[in-house]
């Protein structure tokens, strides 16, 4: 069995963290959660998971080039088979993270990463932006259309995080970039996807947002449409995630955002 570690960097993610690390603690071995200076309820929402599998560090305010020193920091950490890169403003549903990692179970020995679609909430829970769906992933043969996101490696010798925050990437010990080079074997997950909170509101408040690195910059305000019930095919599922039972300190996504 293939073991898995999933890890974090977050900073003022108090409507998200909670969510993100509940949809994916039942998945993994284990999880590595850095904290950067966050200054909502967000360290504290994240102490209320009473798991061994979540190690939390804090750290003080940093810049886009000790973003990626504390990744590699990660990477030297992680004992497992396989990283997951999993965002504090990223969602699973169930199904779609018992597929993916279903796959890296069954892979072949040369498959060293995997690839996703995600949907983009935009206003509110029921509304997404798929501004990609006409560019055509250079590296699949396939010619798949729509944006695939980098979420699962291989820990490979040499694995190293490059480029400052906003432009990182992941890359080999012969320096070939995971996201850029079709040098190797990857799983595509054209019938998997999680959801992204970054056009959202993340923390308490909107001043909390702009207190975050390149947090305001990042998010898309498109025109948008309704999440389909259906996508290319595939039942679109809403994370289980926002239905658990959950402690009062973290905020009721569906009080937030309630549907029209």
């Amino acid at each position: 069995m293939k073991t898995i570690t999933a890890h974090m960097i977050c900073k003022n993610e108090e409507r998200w963290i909670w969510y993100s690390l509940m949809s994916i603690i039942n998945h993994v071995d284990r999880i590595l959660v850095y904290d950067t200076g966050s200054n909502d309820n967000t360290v504290e929402i994240i102490k209320t998971i009473k798991s061994e599998k979540i190690e939390l560090v804090q750290f003080e305010n940093i810049d886009a080039k000790k973003f990626t020193e504390l990744r590699n920091m990660q990477l030297k950490q992680i004992k497992t088979d396989w990283i997951f890169v999993c965002d504090a403003d990223e969602i699973w549903d169930y199904n779609s993270l018992k597929l993916v990692i279903e796959r890296i179970q069954n892979a072949p020995d040369n498959v060293i990463a995997t690839f996703v679609h995600y949907f983009e909430f935009v206003k509110d829970i029921w509304h997404y932006y798929m501004g990609h769906e006409q560019i055509i992933f250079p590296l699949n043969e396939k010619k798949t259309y729509g944006w695939y996101a980098l979420r699962f490696m291989k820990n490979m010798k040499g694995l190293v995080c490059g480029n400052d925050y906003g432009l990182e990437g992941y890359f080999t010990e012969n320096g070939n970039e995971l996201q850029r080079n079709g040098f190797c074997n990857y799983i595509w997950g054209d019938d998997i996807y999680y959801f992204h909170t970054r056009n959202l509101i993340r923390s308490s408040c909107i001043e909390n947002d702009e207190k975050v690195m390149l947090r305001v910059e990042k998010a898309h305000h498109h025109k948008v449409n309704l999440i389909p019930e259906v996508y290319r095919g595939i039942k679109v599922v809403y994370p289980e995630v926002f239905s658990l039972q959950r402690p009062s300190i973290v905020p009721d996504i569906y009080n937030l955002y309630p549907k029209d």
